[in-house]
């Protein structure tokens, strides 16, 4: 669970390209574009989110929860 800072961690050597939360109904309510190591979430209500993260030309996804 986070709070209000989403720390991101990458092993690898690509750029994360894009982030993308997605809200339970499927809405997107964030896009960042070459973010930095930490993303700033404290305007989101608390909940379950999906991520969307674009590492190079592959896609992940995972679930925060923002207590």
């Amino acid at each position: 669970p986070i709070n209000h800072i989403l720390h991101l961690e990458n092993k690898s050597n690509e750029v994360i390209e894009r982030i993308e939360i997605f809200n339970p109904q499927g809405k997107v309510v964030k896009v960042f574009t070459r973010p930095s190591s930490t993303i700033l979430l404290s305007d989101l209500p608390l909940g379950l989110y999906l991520l969307k993260v674009q590492l190079g030309d592959d896609f992940y996804h995972t679930q925060i929860i923002k207590q």
